[in-house]
């Protein structure tokens, strides 16, 4: 990810966010994050067709047909995550100070998507920040693409531990009691409800022990509680849809499989971000759903139903690029995005 030396004014105060540090611009980190990303993919590819080779009398016989309704419902669903997406990214804004029209939102993330297929991955957050530089203050955007970024590491993992199905847990060999649902549950709604302070208290420590007018950016954080939350309902909308989209090719599937579907693909979205290297997860998503629902699927309906999901994805993705190419942009520009009356007070 480029530099992010911007400056932008907020409340009187200067507010600076930090440039890349020099390790991750050293030669040696770039090759390190290379071999990194082609070792995880190597990996990730080995486990899949060690496992469908156990499965090659099955893979032969097996056809893909999916059945119309569920398929459209899961497109549906897709395509609405990515629009559930350009909201958060307002709401993300908004913690900010920031003011953005929600068409401006949008429009940024429909375009961006498509970034994540490049090298690195992260150029779909480089894209999203740099197509709202026009309508939000740089320094802000800077902030607000690592927010972000964190953001949706800390809703899937809440998603994960909020809906962990028993069956899993047997699998690491604990048998769940009650006690232990209730504790991973517990431990999701701190770790959603607490995030935003606690961003927000970090800011406040460090900005106490900074002298001069460079200062980090405080943060709204209802607004960014009301971001986490959409998020999280986000993951669980698309789980929904990959539910779905493995129903449409296995009528066997029943509702009361959803809950291993939606916790099998949220991690696997989990992994594949935390694989920043790995362009858009490739084979790295794959392989995590392999792994989480090879008692709930087959192999090869598992590996079915990923390959099935990025290319449903891919289209939603397409499709919202197109649209975000015919949006026109707002009139609200950087200079007019601070909103005074949005700074943080709670």
């Amino acid at each position: 990810m480029p530099p992010t030396n911007e400056r932008a004014l907020t409340s009187g105060a200067e507010v600076a966010w930090p440039q890349r540090p020099a390790w991750r611009r050293h030669p040696l980190w770039r090759a390190f994050a290379i071999v990194a990303g082609i070792t995880a993919v190597g990996l990730s590819t080995f486990y899949i067709i060690a496992r469908l080779r156990e499965n090659l009398a099955q893979l032969g016989e097996w056809r893909l047909a999916p059945a119309p309704l569920p398929m459209v419902a899961a497109i549906v669903l897709t395509f609405l995550c990515i629009i559930l997406g350009g909201m958060s990214w307002q709401l993300v804004l908004g913690a900010l100070g920031q003011r953005p029209s929600l068409r401006d939102c949008l429009r940024a993330q429909f375009l961006s998507n498509l970034g994540g297929y490049l090298p690195g991955y992260g150029w779909k957050f480089v894209g999203k920040g740099l197509l709202s530089r026009r309508f939000a203050q740089p320094g802000m955007v800077s902030a607000a693409v690592l927010i972000e970024f964190a953001s949706l590491a800390v809703t899937r993992l809440v998603v994960a531990l909020a809906i962990v199905p028993a069956a899993f847990g047997q699998r690491l060999g604990v048998q769940p009691s009650w006690w232990h649902v209730a504790l991973t549950r517990t431990l999701a709604i701190a770790l959603l409800v607490g995030f935003p302070w606690g961003l927000r208290g970090v800011a406040t420590l460090v900005n106490g022990r900074r002298r001069g007018r460079r200062r980090l950016p405080e943060v709204h954080a209802r607004r960014l509680l009301a971001a986490l939350a959409l998020m999280a309902f986000t993951w669980i909308i698309y789980g929904l849809g990959f539910a779905l989209l493995v129903r449409a090719i296995d009528p066997a599937i029943t509702p009361g499989d959803a809950p291993m579907l939606i916790f099998g693909v949220t991690s696997s979205y989990l992994v594949s971000l935390l694989m920043f290297f790995v362009p858009a997860g490739l084979a790295i998503r794959e392989g995590v759903v392999l792994l989480t629902l090879e008692h709930t699927l087959t192999p090869t309906l598992a590996l079915a139903a990923a390959v099935l999901s990025r290319l449903v994805l891919l289209a939603a993705e397409l499709v919202g690029a197109a649209i975000g190419a015919l949006l026109r942009e707002g009139r609200t520009s950087p200079s007019e995005a601070h909103n005074p009356s949005m700074t943080p007070k709670d």
